[in-house]
């Protein structure tokens, strides 16, 4: 699990959610066109102080954005 699967699953929070991607960029501490490159790819590394930021800006767990439930946490 790496970049690309929490690229893909942040890009799918934002539709599910209906949240603009300006305004999570904004609650994560980002500029929009710093956030635009990270969701498509043009960055080519995400650091890992960044991932917390984004989950809390889409109000979701940081292990959502790897794909992983709850549940499945030990």
């Amino acid at each position: 699990m790496g970049m690309i699967l929490l690229l893909k699953i942040s890009n799918a929070l934002l539709r599910k959610k209906g949240v603009k991607q300006s305004a999570v960029a904004e609650r994560a501490g980002f500029t929009p066109q710093e956030f635009s490159n990270i969701l498509n790819h043009r960055r080519k590394f995400l650091r890992a102080e960044s991932v917390i930021p984004i989950a809390d800006a889409l109000e979701v767990d940081v292990n959502a954005l790897f794909g992983i439930a709850d549940k499945e946490v030990v």
